[in-house]
């Protein structure tokens, strides 16, 4: 079976941002390299990378059983592990709480800018205290994150959604981090509450 050219780009950028990656994995269950976009992080090193710095950065796992939790410099979100959890609307406390910015659900939502292949409904995710990052997240986990240092993102994505996050500036993507590596880090598990907004597109025939 042949592996996609996107994976493997992934993996071959996981290993030049973030040192030691292929010994540190050969060492735990499941991975611990997550690429997104230029920004690399290692949870068993304990370490974030941007492509455009020469500096790592520190980085907390700061998890428990209710929450995926990361504290770093570009990182910095709690998740629950629980999807039934997401219409609490609120996860974490202090400096990574994070908030459900909007919630798009149905086929339309996956087919629009970012790409991916994950089940909706997508939710973006972020905080009025980082107005300048907004996370991409379905069920699997972080799909990518938009960031842009002058634009209150957070503030486009409450009001326009994925669309507004898609017209960010002349070249849309510029501002857009994709999942790179093999799985999305922070996937929750459980069942998810039912969309009040659902898709009214055409239904494949029932043979």
């Amino acid at each position: 079976m042949m592996i996609g050219l996107p994976r493997l780009v992934g993996v071959a950028i996981a290993c030049l941002l973030v040192a030691g990656c292929g010994t540190t994995a050969a060492q735990t269950e499941g991975p611990t390299t997550y690429v997104y976009g230029d920004f690399a992080f290692d949870l068993a090193l304990e370490l974030e990378k941007a492509k455009a710095s020469p500096i790592n950065f520190g980085l907390e796992d700061c998890s428990d059983s209710a929450t995926h939790c990361l504290r770093g410099r570009v990182f910095k979100l709690s998740t629950p592990t629980d999807c039934a959890s997401f219409h609490q609307g609120v996860f974490g406390h202090g400096d990574v709480e994070t908030r459900v910015l909007k919630r798009e659900a149905g086929p339309s939502a996956v087919e629009k800018s970012p790409p991916h292949h994950y089940p909706s409904p997508v939710w973006l995710l972020g905080s009025p205290d980082r107005p300048h990052i907004v996370y991409v997240y379905s069920a699997a986990g972080v799909l990518g994150l938009y960031q842009d240092a002058e634009r209150d993102v957070v503030a486009i994505a409450l009001e326009q959604g994925l669309e507004g996050l898609r017209a960010l500036g002349a070249a849309p993507d510029a501002a857009y981090a994709p999942l790179l590596s093999f799985l999305p880090w922070g996937g929750c598990r459980g069942r998810i509450e039912p969309s009040p907004v659902r898709y009214q597109g055409p239904r494949s025939p029932i043979p």
